[in-house]
């Protein structure tokens, strides 16, 4: 999930919050979690997934621009069941994601996709950058 909007509502099942109540608990999160070592392995799992999501939103949410490596970097670890869903994700709200893929194809599997962005990215910049996301 990427969402730059400003009026954000999350909803897991039947519960729903506003953004900024969620954004209020991870601000609390990151507080204690700098304090207390042993809170902060039992906050594991919230510091992986939902303060990846929250420190991503707040990078997307600058009036900086955000290029598609640095994206994909910081969204690492979230959840995707196929990779390309992760990049596709993020086309649209990264300054260069249509320099890598101009319209995302799901008929592609993964490694066709990322075969494709590494040449499109050598091809425009001659910059090896892309070759650090393999790992």
């Amino acid at each position: 999930m990427v969402s730059v909007c400003e009026n954000v509502i999350i909803y897991c099942r039947k519960a729903s919050k506003k953004w900024d109540t969620l954004e209020c608990a991870f601000k609390a999160i990151i507080a204690l979690k700098d304090e207390d070592e042993d809170l902060a392995k039992d906050f594991r799992f919230v510091e992986d997934y939902f303060l990846t999501l929250y420190r991503f939103r707040l990078v997307m949410t600058q009036d900086r621009p955000v290029d598609l490596l640095s994206a994909l970097n910081r969204s690492g670890s979230t959840l995707a069941t196929c990779q390309r869903d992760r990049v596709f994700a993020l086309l649209g709200i990264t300054v260069d994601g249509k320099s890598y893929i101009s319209d995302p194809n799901y008929k592609q599997d993964d490694r066709s996709i990322f075969i494709d962005m590494a040449k499109s990215r050598l091809f425009h910049t001659r910059d090896l950058d892309i070759i650090y996301l393999k790992a």
